[in-house]
């Protein structure tokens, strides 16, 4: 979530600065300065968990019907 809020402040400072920075539009800089993401736990957060990483054994190679020809 916090991801996505800061891309939005991004993306939307990227618009307003395209010809030279504003007042208004470095207010919007310094909210992104403010914004202060913990990666670790919102990484953590949105991964899918890997059982297979747990695994002692390596996964199992996949097959295919094509392999009997």
């Amino acid at each position: 979530m916090r991801i996505r809020e800061v891309r939005k402040h991004l993306e939307r400072a990227v618009r307003l600065s395209r010809d030279g920075f504003t007042e208004r539009e470095l207010a919007v800089v310094e909210q992104i300065r403010r914004i202060r993401v913990d990666v670790g736990s919102e990484v953590d957060r949105l991964s899918t968990p890997n059982p297979d990483a747990a695994s002692p054994t390596p996964p199992a190679r996949p097959s295919s019907g094509l392999d009997a020809l």
